[in-house]
């Protein structure tokens, strides 16, 4: 994104093709120490409580047909023992909440890039959907995830949502 402002999340007009996102969210700024110590602490020391806790203060009244959380590859998804994304999502409206998204390749982790470029061609090709995915044609899809940073996560999974069938792709992240 451009990082301007802009009514309610939704992203700009100029910015949207770049994107694939119809809009983002986020809870905060990922620039504030406090909120990187607490992302790190989820994903890291796996302190999976700390979602319950930073999620009941989230209104759920979640305006979309299905929610959908980056997945990670399952070797990560072992080693962690939970899906941050997906905890994220199951808070949001566990109603809504499909695992249609595969992660189909291990990447390196895109924090540890410095550049938006080298994070698009890590991530590039990497989602696929589950076959059942058809259920999602026509209909307004909420992309989850932890952080956005340089957005290549969430542009390449949108890319795929939008490629199957998907009406509009939204994202929603706890820090950008």
């Amino acid at each position: 994104m451009c990082s301007g402002r802009s009514l309610q999340g939704w992203t700009h007009n100029r910015c949207r093709k770049k994107q694939g996102l119809e809009g983002l969210s986020a809870m905060w700024s990922y620039r504030d120490p406090r909120v990187k110590k607490i992302i790190k602490g989820i994903k890291y020391r796996r302190y999976k409580d700390l979602i319950k806790e930073i999620m009941e203060r989230v209104d759920g009244n979640i305006e979309a047909d299905f929610i959908v959380p980056i997945p990670l590859y399952w070797q990560r998804l072992n080693d962690r023992g939970f899906n941050q994304a997906e905890e994220i999502a199951r808070y949001l409206d566990k109603q809504k909440l499909v695992d249609i998204l595969v992660r189909k390749k291990k990447t390196k982790p895109l924090a540890e890039m410095r550049t938006k470029e080298e994070r698009s061609e890590e991530i590039k090709g990497v989602f696929e959907l589950k076959k059942e995915a058809k259920r999602i044609v026509g209909k307004k899809i909420l992309l989850v995830d932890d952080v956005y940073t340089s957005g290549a996560t969430m542009r390449e999974a949108a890319k795929v949502l939008k490629r199957n069938g998907a009406r509009e792709v939204w994202g929603w992240v706890l820090a950008s």
